[in-house]
């Protein structure tokens, strides 16, 4: 009877070990991951209203538009007018900088087109979005014929939220 208890406080030190030496390597390993491999993203979504009945194909139109080159070259300028020529990491605020992070989509039969913008820097995020908005509804009224001055502003951004815990959110 006491080599069973022994026993089985021999097997409780050793499980012991086990777990504690498992949960310090997960720690360590997630620590890793957190601050050296994973990308910390944040995202902003705003919309613009287009007041008249659309059909797909200028909904089409007006998406593509605000995903043009040459939008991307405007929305650049108007971030240098206002003192944003740079990242925080000291690289130029770029067209490829406002592409690679700025999505526009629509639903068929809705007069709205959400506006996302995502980027690594939370300050920096919220504000290009609102100018993105701010900017297309003035290049979509003078350059558009299909808008026919009908574009406004529906909402800005307010928020710049983290990705990865919407992602861990929607997982829960």
């Amino acid at each position: 009877m006491l080599q069973s208890i022994v026993e089985i406080f021999i097997l409780l030190k050793r499980s012991v070990f086990h777990i504690a030496y498992f949960l310090l390597t997960g720690i360590v390993i997630g620590f890793i991951y957190g601050n050296w491999v994973m990308d910390i993203n944040y995202q902003s979504a705003g919309k613009v209203e287009f007041r008249q009945t659309a059909n797909e194909a200028q909904l089409i139109q007006i998406t593509n538009a605000i995903k043009s080159e040459m939008f991307y070259e405007i929305v650049v300028d108007k971030l240098a007018d206002e003192n944003y020529d740079t990242l925080p990491n000291g690289n130029p605020i770029t067209t490829a900088y406002i592409s690679r992070g700025l999505n526009a989509t629509y639903v068929v039969n809705n007069p709205l087109i959400t506006v996302t913008f995502h980027s690594e820097y939370q300050e920096l995020t919220l504000l290009t979005l609102n100018t993105i908005i701010d900017e297309f509804v003035v290049y979509g009224n003078a350059n558009l014929t299909v808008v026919n001055n009908n574009l406004h502003v529906y909402q800005n951004a307010e928020v710049a939220t983290n990705l990865l815990f919407k992602k861990l959110t929607l997982l829960s």
